[in-house]
């Protein structure tokens, strides 16, 4: 019976995203939205039902500096991960990091980081 309880554990230790680190350097494994607000962010992730609202919005905050993108491979410092699930057990996950070299922080999905 051990040996399957040892089994159950790891198959959710593996299917866990775990939250990064302070200070850990992570590299995007693919293109990831990033803005200056947590609340901007939220936002998006509202919209993205909605293609033209999102496509909208979206660019209206790219061309003010609030968002932008970290293309594929960019690396990033991380400062900040937190992650939480809902009612439903869906996890849910926000990181601020800043893009190595650079100074301004922004908040950006951690799942699209490794």
């Amino acid at each position: 019976m051990r040996p399957a309880v040892g089994i159950a554990v790891l198959v959710i230790a593996v299917g866990s995203a775990h939250a990064h680190d302070a200070g850990q350097k992570v590299t995007a494994k693919r293109a990831a939205m990033a803005c200056k607000s947590a609340q901007t962010l939220g936002t998006l992730r509202e919209l993205m039902d909605d293609k033209l609202r999102f496509g909208n919005f979206w660019l209206e905050q790219k061309r003010s500096g609030e968002c932008r993108t970290f293309p594929l491979g960019t690396e990033v410092i991380v400062e900040q991960d937190l992650r939480s699930k809902n009612k439903d057990g869906v996890e849910r996950g926000i990181m601020r990091a800043r893009a190595v070299g650079e100074e301004d922080f922004y908040w950006t999905p951690p799942y699209f980081y490794e």
